[in-house]
C-alpha cells in the first residue's frame, strides 16, 4: 500500500495523488471550503492510475462530489456527477451500490 509514501507527498508538496484513498482529503478540503469540486475531479483524473485503479478514483470523485452538492442545494448539479458515478464506473465495492442506491432515490423524487 501506498499510504506511507503519497500522504506525505501531498500533504507536503501538493503532488499529484497516487492512488484512490488519498482523494478522501481532498474531500475533506472541498468541504471546508478550501477547494472547488472540480478540483476533486481533476486530482482523480491526474492520477497516476490506469485501468480498474483509475475507474475507482474517477467514481469516488463523482460520487463525493455529488454528496457536496446535495449538501450545498444544487440538486442538478449533485443528480449529474451521482449518475456519472453510479452508470459510468461501475466498480466492485459496497460503495458503488450505495451510489447507486441514492441515484435511485434522487430519480424518483419530484422535479
Amino acid at each position: 500500500i501506498e499510504c506511507g509514501l503519497c500522504l506525505p507527498q501531498f500533504v507536503l508538496f501538493r503532488a499529484p495523488c497516487l492512488g484512490v484513498h488519498v482523494l478522501i482529503f481532498l474531500v475533506l478540503e472541498l468541504f471546508a471550503g478550501k477547494i472547488k469540486p472540480q478540483d476533486v475531479i481533476d486530482a482523480a483524473e491526474g492520477a497516476k492510475l490506469k485501468d480498474e485503479p483509475l475507474k475507482e478514483a474517477r467514481f469516488y470523485a463523482n460520487l463525493y462530489v455529488a454528496l457536496y452538492y446535495e449538501s450545498e442545494g444544487d440538486a442538478k448539479k449533485c443528480l449529474e456527477h451521482m449518475t456519472e458515478a453510479a452508470e459510468k464506473y461501475k466498480i466492485g465495492h459496497y460503495m458503488w451500490d450505495v451510489g447507486k442506491a441514492h441515484l435511485s432515490t434522487l430519480n424518483a423524487k419530484p422535479k
